[in-house]
């Protein structure tokens, strides 16, 4: 498995939750995020008014992943308080205790997630940021290919959001 290892302009080594690490990686050659990162917010955008036109409520699953023995609460929290003021509705958060390097499909509560969303329960998946799920670009252009065809979509809190790392 290819590992990406970026740095930020000021020579700092980023935290998975700093802001400044996601705008710096869509500037590193051969990155795929620009589009991804398109594609994801065009899904939710289309899912979003789609089901907002019919008047169906917009059902979301707050989904963190944390290191064994890390608190996934505060970002499950961040995941709540965006979706609250999108006025989506909130299903019952999940979390996996595998720690962020841990494949999707090796992490249980990802496993119920995608059975909620592909069983219609949930529309919608809100993550803190793209290293909560993968920073592979691959994985992550799969994920976005199921979301669509279970007409689903993936919301990430938009990075002024997340709490500054030093």
């Amino acid at each position: 498995m290819e590992h990406l290892t970026l740095g930020l302009r000021d020579g700092r080594t980023p935290s998975w939750r700093d802001p400044d690490r996601f705008a710096d990686e869509q500037s590193q050659p051969g990155f795929r995020g620009g589009r991804l990162a398109a594609q994801r917010k065009e899904l939710m955008d289309s899912v979003v008014a789609r089901l907002t036109a019919t008047g169906r409520q917009v059902k979301v699953i707050p989904y963190a992943v944390a290191e064994p023995g890390e608190d996934p609460g505060p970002d499950l929290a961040l995941c709540r308080k965006y979706a609250e003021e999108q006025g989506w509705t909130l299903a019952q958060p999940h979390f996996d205790e595998t720690g962020r390097a841990a494949a999707l499909e090796d992490r249980p509560a990802w496993r119920q997630v995608r059975a909620l969303v592909s069983g219609g329960f949930a529309r919608g998946v809100v993550a803190v940021n793209r290293a909560t799920l993968t920073m592979a670009d691959a994985p992550y252009e799969e994920l976005l290919t199921w979301l669509t065809v279970h007409r689903s979509f993936l919301a990430l809190v938009p990075p002024a959001r997340l709490p500054r790392t030093s």
